[in-house]
């Protein structure tokens, strides 16, 4: 989900920061980063996330007479 609460800060996903590869992000207020830093000024930006995928459906057939 998305919109979720309880997602833990992470620079990956800020709004102040964008990805430039091998695991780092460049921040508008600290340059260079980790993905997974994260600071007080965290803006969450539900575009940058990629949730995690959710659980197939098992395929149910059922048999009639």
């Amino acid at each position: 989900m998305l919109f979720r609460k309880d997602i833990p800060p992470a620079c990956a996903y800020c709004g102040k920061g964008n990805s430039i590869g091998d695991g780092e992000v460049l921040c508008r207020r600290h340059g260079i980063v980790r993905l997974w830093d994260s600071c007080r000024v965290f803006r969450y930006d539900p575009y940058r996330r990629i949730p995690e995928n959710e659980p197939r459906l098992k395929r149910v057939i059922i048999e009639t007479n």
